[in-house]
């Protein structure tokens, strides 16, 4: 039996695929992963405006580049995303709506920018509700994610990374 004995694995160009570790652990620099969430104090969400979220806590590798002062996601590499989105709203009169999903590449919340994951109406006055969304779609290395909720009248968001939470990784290269 031979070894294969590296430390990295590298283009021709210097750029380097993978790093081994003395331990064995594997490192790759553009597999790309990321969970932001927020903490704090709950969030107000005002009435019938896509509101941008700002999860002020992240944990990403792969030069994700998720900014918690702007709650931007910038995607580093062309490819098909796997993204998920859970949100909990409360203080909500009941026959009103919630609803959470990403602007993309936007500077403005009209609907029309907003990618909709997931709408539910409110069925009991005050009711605290959990919605979560998942996606795979592809994305162009620069693209710029955020997420965004809305409520038909105001609402209350919930703080804990539990409650507020964007998460995702690159499935694949395109």
């Amino acid at each position: 039996m031979s070894n294969l004995l590296v430390q990295n694995i590298k283009h021709t160009n210097g750029t380097t695929a993978q790093t081994i570790d003395s331990s064995g652990r594997i490192s790759e620099p553009n597999k790309v992963a990321w969970e932001a969430y927020y903490t704090g104090d709950n969030l107000g969400i005002n009435s019938g405006s896509n509101a941008g979220l700002t999860y002020n806590n992240v944990e990403q590798q792969g030069g994700t580049n998720f900014s918690t002062s702007t709650g931007l996601l910038t995607i580093p590499v062309t490819g098909f995303y796997q993204i998920n989105i859970r949100n909990n709203v409360y203080n909500v009169s009941s026959d009103n709506y919630f609803r959470h999903g990403l602007i993309v590449n936007g500077t403005g919340y009209n609907t029309d920018q907003a990618l909709i994951f997931t709408w539910t109406d409110i069925s009991k006055n005050n009711a605290t509700q959990t919605i979560s969304s998942s996606d795979c779609r592809k994305y162009t290395a620069g693209d710029t994610l955020r997420p965004y909720a809305r409520v038909e009248e105001s609402g209350l968001l919930s703080a804990g990374r539990d409650y507020a939470n964007f998460n995702g990784f690159l499935v694949t290269v395109t």
